[in-house]
């Protein structure tokens, strides 16, 4: 059925999810820069070289911050990493009309994984794949470090 152009786009199911991903990710984008903001401005330089120091306290205390500053990143990397995988499997799966179609050809697709047998089947593949591709790219480094 066509849409018309009075017609809201609905954001229920998948497409809530996108958005959803998509808010997750700025967010992520928008605290990164914060916080690498704050602490180039809070920072001070130590003995004239491009070294900067942000907390100078007992080893206890440094520890802590140390400890409470790698939760912060993995939490926050955890997030865009689902946000990511998310977004994924959404491009890399078929719509109910590209498998009724694929199982008149006699031809099997993956649903709900990310498989690039997928891409061959599906319309607008090219896009699709592309797309897919740039978040995988994206995602190894966050998952890798």
């Amino acid at each position: 059925m066509l849409r018309t152009l009075r017609e809201k786009p609905s954001f229920r199911g998948w497409r809530f999810g996108i958005w959803l991903s998509v808010a997750s990710a700025a967010v992520v984008l928008i605290v990164n820069l914060s916080v690498t903001i704050w602490a180039l401005a809070s920072s001070v330089t130590t003995d004239g070289d491009n070294r900067r120091e942000l907390l100078r306290s007992s080893c206890p205390e440094v520890k802590r911050v140390n400890t409470a500053g790698h939760v912060v990143i993995n939490a926050l990397s955890t997030i865009l990493l689902s946000a990511s995988n998310y977004s994924m499997q959404c491009l890399a799966s078929p719509s109910r009309k590209q498998v009724d179609g694929a199982h008149k050809k006699q031809r099997w697709v993956n649903i709900g994984t990310h498989s690039l047998r997928n891409f061959r089947l599906t319309a607008r593949s090219a896009l699709r794949f592309w797309l897919w591709f740039l978040l995988l790219m994206s995602s190894l480094p966050l998952h890798l470090l």
